[in-house]
């Protein structure tokens, strides 16, 4: 994953001097709202799409939803450091890769712990008959 998000970022360095205006055209391309994040986020998560699709082509299970919506955090807050720090963005992608596990792993048992309530409703109503 590490790679294919520097390589991705990489893709960006010809053309980073015309990026913030391009982010800018983006967020405000909603005729909604003045200013609509939603055309940047769906940008950071196609790339994410296509890194974790490059990765791991098969997975079809929920880590890997969880997974691309943290590599989608990810690329994004690293190519809006690129903006102000080209030159450190690499090392902040790496930093923000190392850390990303954490994040991973509070989803996990966020999504356990949901489960775990559902069941026991499940259970309370099978018990009064209603399922």
């Amino acid at each position: 994953m590490r790679d294919v998000l520097h390589a991705r970022l990489r893709m960006n360095e010809p053309v980073l001097e015309h990026l913030p205006e391009a982010l800018a055209l983006l967020a405000t391309s909603s005729s909604i709202l003045p200013l609509d994040p939603s055309p940047v986020l769906a940008h950071a998560a196609r790339v994410a799409d296509q890194a974790c699709w490059i990765v791991e082509p098969h997975a079809k299970e929920m880590a890997w939803y969880t997974r691309r919506a943290t590599v989608s955090g990810i690329y994004l807050a690293a190519e809006l450091h690129q903006l102000t720090s080209p030159n450190t963005a690499a090392y902040f992608l790496d930093g923000l890769l190392e850390h990303s596990g954490a994040a991973e792993e509070a989803v996990r048992e966020v999504s356990l712990y949901g489960s775990y309530i559902l069941n026991g409703w499940k259970g309370i109503a099978k018990s009064r008959g209603l399922l």
